[in-house]
């Protein structure tokens, strides 16, 4: 079983991300750098009635051993 950092990041209406908060870390350095990879995420904001919108969704981030 490889380790699962698990965090909840908002994605905010204007495209960027917002807060992003540490649910289930691992130490070690990797709580940082899953932090650092959510606050980096592309995407389009979600829509209601058209109109952008902020929403919040947890996200995991598996660490694999190479």
């Amino acid at each position: 079983m490889s380790p699962t950092h698990r965090g909840s990041v908002e994605f905010r209406a204007d495209g960027r991300t917002g807060n992003v908060e540490l649910v289930s870390g691992l130490g070690s350095g990797l709580d940082e750098e899953a932090m650092r990879a959510a606050r980096s995420i592309r995407f389009t904001p979600a829509q209601e009635n058209g109109q952008p919108v902020t929403t919040t969704m947890d996200i995991k981030y598996r660490f694999v051993n190479q």
